[in-house]
C-alpha cells in the first residue's frame, strides 16, 4: 500500500516511467526506494519526470547542502559560547558592568551554549559573525550555481521537439472561423511562408 500511495509514476499504468519501475531493495519495505533514487542521474530525471521536478530536487538537495555548513558552523560556535565563563569568574568592579544582568546565575545548560550567555566585548562573539558571514557567502554561491545550472537546463528543455514547446494557445476564435478549413485560411494569409 505505502508504494502504491507514493510511487504514483509506477501505480497508474499511463504514468509508468523507467525511473519508477526500479526494483527496491529486497526487505527495505518502507525505505527500499531510497537507494534507487540516489542512484538516479540528473539526465534521467529529466527525461522521465521532467525539469519541474529536477528543480524541486536540486533545490532540496541545495537546502541539505545549506544545513550541513550550518551543522558545521554550530561545531565551533556552541563550544567557544559554552566556554564563555561564568558571572562568578569574571573580575569584579568594571568589567562586572558590561555583563547583562540576565548572564547572572544560568545555569541552564542551553542557555550557556547560546550567544546570549557572551558579554561585551567578548572574543567569543566573532565566532557568530564569522558564522553568518560563512552560511550568507555559500548560500550565495550555491544560489549563483543553481541558477546557472537552471538557465542551461531550460534552453535544453525549450529546444526538445516536443509538442508543448511549439503548440501555442487561441482564444476568443469567432464562431465563423471554427472549422479546420476557415482556420487554414484565416492563417496562411497571416503565415504563408511557413505554414505547409
Amino acid at each position: 500500500a505505502f508504494k502504491k500511495i507514493f510511487n504514483v509514476r509506477d501505480s497508474v499504468e499511463k504514468l509508468n516511467c523507467d525511473l519508477a519501475a526500479r526494483e527496491w531493495r529486497q526487505g527495505w519495505d518502507l525505505l527500499g526506494w531510497i537507494p534507487a533514487v540516489l542512484q538516479a542521474t540528473d539526465d534521467e530525471i529529466f527525461e522521465q519526470v521532467g525539469l519541474d521536478g529536477l528543480c524541486y530536487l536540486r533545490t532540496t538537495a541545495m537546502g541539505i547542502k545549506l544545513s550541513l555548513v550550518g551543522c558545521f558552523v554550530a561545531a565551533w560556535s556552541i563550544p567557544a559560547y559554552f566556554s564563555s565563563p561564568k558571572v562568578e569568574e569574571m573580575l569584579q568592579g568594571e568589567a562586572l558592568l558590561q555583563i547583562p544582568r540576565s548572564n547572572f546565575n544560568v545555569t541552564d545548560i542551553l542557555d550557556r551554549m547560546s550567544m546570549g550567555h557572551t558579554y561585551k566585548g567578548d572574543p567569543r562573539m566573532s565566532s557568530g559573525v564569522l558564522a553568518a558571514y560563512l552560511v550568507s557567502f555559500y548560500g550565495m554561491w550555491l544560489l549563483h550555481k543553481e541558477y546557472n545550472w537552471f538557465i542551461i537546463q531550460r534552453h535544453r528543455y525549450l529546444r526538445r521537439k516536443a509538442p508543448q514547446n511549439y503548440a501555442m494557445y487561441v482564444h476568443r476564435i469567432p464562431s465563423t472561423l471554427r472549422s479546420k478549413t476557415a482556420l487554414r485560411e484565416y492563417f496562411s494569409v497571416l503565415f504563408d511562408d511557413i505554414l505547409e
